[in-house]
């Protein structure tokens, strides 16, 4: 009997505690609300993500080919927009993931060095520089590809026509 009248003033004061809300342990940003407002959730259930606001990360997918080229504290620049800031790979996930075409990738963070108010969840563009090498041709990252053989671009041929071609990368 005891027992149950304890649950009964526990199960009392829950409703007076939703009530007053959730308040997160830090500032910052929600960036996906997980459940609909006026859901049910149980105890211990994530209702959101949210993101901290006193630093900026950018996450970014990088090919087995690449990833042992990349260290944490390397430098990075990043472009958001017209807007561009510098940075460090902060970040070296040690689980692969697949990126958008269904290859698995290596994801890293890279912190972003800047005091300005970011808008987050915007694309960037990231520039790592892997390796430094002389008299190499250099190809826009957006032309070069990867598949199990490996990285390749596409050239012209003798003849004009389009050809797969495999391109050693990082020197």
């Amino acid at each position: 009997m005891e027992r149950s009248k304890i649950t009964l003033t526990k199960a009392e004061k829950e409703p007076a505690r939703a009530e007053s809300g959730t308040v997160a342990p830090t500032d910052g940003i929600i960036t996906n609300c997980l459940v609909d407002i006026g859901a049910y959730v149980e105890k211990g259930v994530p209702i959101c993500e949210m993101q901290s606001d006193d630093s900026y990360i950018v996450r970014m997918m990088v090919s087995k080919y690449d990833i042992a080229s990349v260290k944490e504290g390397q430098e990075a620049e990043i472009k958001i927009g017209n807007q561009k800031y510098t940075g460090k790979v902060s970040k070296i996930n040690q689980s692969a993931e697949n990126d958008s075409s269904g290859k698995a990738k290596a994801s890293i963070e890279i912190k972003i060095d800047t005091d300005e108010d970011l808008i987050v969840g915007l694309d960037a563009d990231v520039t790592l520089d892997l390796e430094k090498a002389d008299g190499v041709l250099r190809v826009p990252t957006e032309c070069l590809f990867t598949d199990d053989g490996g990285s390749y671009v596409f050239v012209l041929d003798d003849k004009g026509a389009v050809a797969k071609k495999y391109v050693s990368v990082g020197g």
